[in-house]
């Protein structure tokens, strides 16, 4: 493992999103995060890195730095003062560190698989625990955080009613910040164990979490099996097929999503939002999209940061739309640059994997390109924070550095792939 020591600022952050968010300090009003403090350790080691030539520069890399700058400035204009400086700067250290550790690390598709084998059994015992916790019915790892670090680590039953029970089961999130955003990590993590061509325990460990994300009984989980799975069949289909390739693909979803956007009476989204599990959750969502548009349409330039969007007085102030939210707080710049930097990274991977010299490396990156196609599509009907936004943007990461990559023989891989 000597060979992947290049790999430890990863491996940090990875595991920094297994932490609870109930392991945290407050510096000046500011809630540092096990995640965020490691995103802030790290932040001179990606200077010094990237000053040194590290970094094999892509123009993607341009557009994630606008969005993540006007983050900020988008604070700064609405707030005036240093705050809004410091907020908006936090908001982009969450996006731009996971995202350039990424860049920074992964420099082949061997290095994605090292990071995987380690962070295997990290993500399935996170898993399990979840699991525990649904069919017992009993919240684990929560409490015990809060035993050791007592009633100052702030612990809170979850808003979303995590105590929820569903189909006998109850809505679990173990250590995530929330049961849907733990069921579209260990889903999505299963995605990329899937396609990744590793062998024993780490495909089998890796590949279990998208079951394990079940026990997280949301309807955001089992869409993202659904797209994980589905794309991923699609794949080995068009191998034996060959008319029925991505480009046919991505046609074909072009057409059907505009045939929906303008044939339907609800829309796109509003088809998307059919998929829930609680109808009035679905309707909630609606609602959200409806009077989020409007408050968009009124501040399109730098968004409200942190007041209260106009809605109607009984709806709460969280905005369940990864998208949605970034334009109510920032502005259209922030979404369009993150969006357009990952739809070029997806069209991108397509065509490296068409080049690719191992089908084992072409299939991995397609399984990249498939995790970001799921975690964007999800992003539309949940809101992304915590571990999940910092899983986005490491995923993002290494999508963009395996356009970058140089080829490596299979035999110099670790010998558990």
């Amino acid at each position: 493992m000597t060979e992947a020591g290049h790999l430890l600022p990863a491996v940090l952050l990875l595991y920094a999103i297994l932490i609870p968010q109930e392991v945290r300090v407050e510096v000046s009003g500011v809630t540092l995060y096990a995640y965020r403090l490691v995103c802030f350790a790290l932040l001179p080691w990606i200077a010094a890195r990237v000053f040194r030539g590290a970094l094999r520069m892509h123009p993607i890399d341009a557009v994630i730095a606008i969005g993540g700058t006007w983050m900020v400035l988008s604070f700064v204009m609405v707030s005036g003062d240093l705050q809004g400086f410091v907020s908006g700067a936090g908001l982009a250290i969450d996006v731009l560190v996971p995202y350039f550790v990424a860049r920074v690390t992964i420099h082949n598709v061997a290095d994605m698989r090292k990071l995987l084998i380690i962070y295997a059994p990290g993500i399935f015992a996170a898993g399990v625990i979840i699991m525990v916790e649904a069919v017992t019915h009993q919240p684990i790892i929560k409490p015990l955080v809060r035993s050791i670090f007592s009633a100052r680590a702030g612990f809170v039953e979850s808003s979303s009613g995590s105590a929820e029970i569903r189909l006998g089961l109850r809505r679990s999130e173990g250590p995530f910040a929330h049961p849907i955003l733990a069921g579209l990590i260990l889903a999505s993590a299963g995605c990329l164990f899937a396609t990744s061509g590793l062998r024993k325990w780490p495909m089998w460990l890796g590949v279990s979490c998208m079951l394990l994300s079940v026990f997280t009984v949301s309807s955001a989980a089992f869409l993202a099996i659904l797209l994980g799975v589905g794309l991923i069949g699609y794949d080995k289909v068009s191998r034996f097929f060959t008319f029925l390739g991505w480009p046919i693909f991505m046609v074909g979803a072009a057409i059907g999503m505009l045939f929906i956007q303008f044939a339907s009476d609800n829309g796109l989204i509003r088809f998307l939002l059919r998929f829930t599990l609680n109808p009035q959750t679905g309707y909630y969502r609606r609602l959200i999209w409806q009077y989020g548009t409007e408050n968009v349409a009124a501040n399109p330039l730098f968004g409200i940061a942190f007041a209260e969007y106009e809605r109607l007085s009984w709806m709460n102030a969280s905005v369940d739309a990864y998208w949605l939210a970034d334009a109510i707080r920032h502005g259209l710049i922030v979404p369009l640059c993150f969006l357009v930097a990952t739809l070029w990274a997806l069209f991108a991977l397509g065509r490296q994997s068409a080049a690719a010299t191992s089908e084992t490396d072409r299939h991995f990156m397609i399984g990249v390109a498939i995790t970001l196609v799921v975690l964007v599509v999800i992003g539309f009907t949940v809101s992304f924070f915590g571990g999940v936004l910092l899983w986005f943007y490491i995923v993002l990461g290494v999508a963009v550095s395996l356009l970058k990559a140089r080829a490596v023989p299979w035999d110099k891989h670790t010998r558990v792939t």
